[in-house]
């Protein structure tokens, strides 16, 4: 009874593998961090799984979850500077229907709104025609404060052109790209009622790339970043005089050892890899 109880249990796990592609990815690492002025310097370590799935339907739709699971902490290298505390457990997963163009995302308080990412919603829509793309991020209850948020892009060659609005505040952008150079202007009414108007240029030459902006309320930023092999150095500051400096060293085999450097006294260093 036990065998026909095992082979049974192995056919319907075989089966619902086969009617959905299952895969499992990841980061994970080690090292040292002193995260602020005055604090010691200790040892991270951790693990970030990411697990999806998805089906597609006999008419064409897809539908894919995802969602991670980990454990200990991870560095935030070039974005927030921080030490992130990875999940233990499973959470409410990202569910997302594709059909075509039209693409909707079911995630409970956890998609960013589209001009701030202060605040979340619940349901996304996106969707191309030619070259115009539409997206609406909806906070179904309403907890968030914020009910809807949207943005329109339209590509054109060289030209792309967006417009965002959320709540009352609404920004309007423009690129255009000249050979190793791209060129933007913004402008942003943050909803506060002062406008604030950017303008912006990338250019690349060899292995350099620098990126610059300015405002027009006295605020500006610098980065340079260089790249060449296996080896990779940015470096960016601003108006505050604030900066950071990131490197990085790709070992092969998905494994790069980082280290990351801030004004605000944030250092850290160690090997991560990939899988």
């Amino acid at each position: 009874m036990k065998k026909v109880l095992l082979a049974t249990s192995a056919l319907f796990l075989t089966a619902g593998v086969a009617s959905a592609e299952i895969t499992f990815s990841g980061t994970a690492g080690a090292g040292i961090v002193q995260n602020g002025t005055g604090a010691d310097t200790t040892v991270w370590s951790g693990v970030d799984i990411n697990i999806a799935a998805s089906a597609t339907t006999d008419g064409g739709v897809t539908i894919s979850m995802a969602d991670d699971i980990g454990g200990g902490n991870l560095i935030d290298w070039n974005d927030d500077y921080a030490v992130d505390a990875q999940g233990t457990a499973i959470g409410a997963p990202a569910v997302t229907v594709k059909s075509g163009a039209l693409t909707v995302t079911f995630d409970d308080n956890a998609i960013d709104h589209l001009d701030s990412d202060a605040v979340a919603g619940d349901l996304s829509v996106n969707t191309t025609m030619g070259g115009l793309t539409l997206s609406v991020v909806v906070d179904v209850d309403q907890s968030s404060g914020t009910d809807m948020s949207y943005k329109l892009g339209y590509a054109a060659g060289d030209l792309t052109v967006g417009y965002t609005a959320q709540d009352d505040s609404s920004k309007l952008s423009a690129s255009y790209k000249v050979g190793d150079m791209t060129v933007g202007v913004s402008s942003d009414d943050n909803g506060a009622g002062v406008t604030t108007n950017e303008a912006s240029v990338s250019y690349t030459a060899g292995n350099v790339t620098l990126k610059g902006a300015a405002d027009d309320q006295d605020g500006w930023d610098l980065d340079v970043a260089y790249s060449v092999g296996a080896i990779s150095v940015a470096y960016g500051t601003d108006e505050s005089e604030e900066w950071d400096l990131n490197a990085s060293y790709d070992l092969g085999g998905g494994v790069a050892a980082k280290a990351s450097l801030t004004s605000g006294d944030f250092m850290a260093a160690g090997l991560t890899f990939a899988f």
